[in-house]
């Protein structure tokens, strides 16, 4: 049976503070960085005519 253990990696968890657009600060402050620039790779080579890019609400 596999399991998933939760283990403290280091980084901070939540959302971080409003208004921190350093990358450098982002990562020194320990804040988790989910880097999906290959995506844009993947609808550029995406064969469909249409591509649907949905918004949260109030975004």
């Amino acid at each position: 049976m596999n399991t998933i253990s939760s283990q403290k990696s280091g980084l901070s968890a939540g959302k971080p503070p409003i208004g921190l657009s350093n990358f450098p600060e982002l990562i020194r402050e320990g804040y988790c960085y989910v880097d999906k620039s290959l995506l844009v790779q993947s609808v550029l080579d995406s064969p469909a005519k249409v591509l649907l890019l949905p918004r949260p609400r109030r975004f």
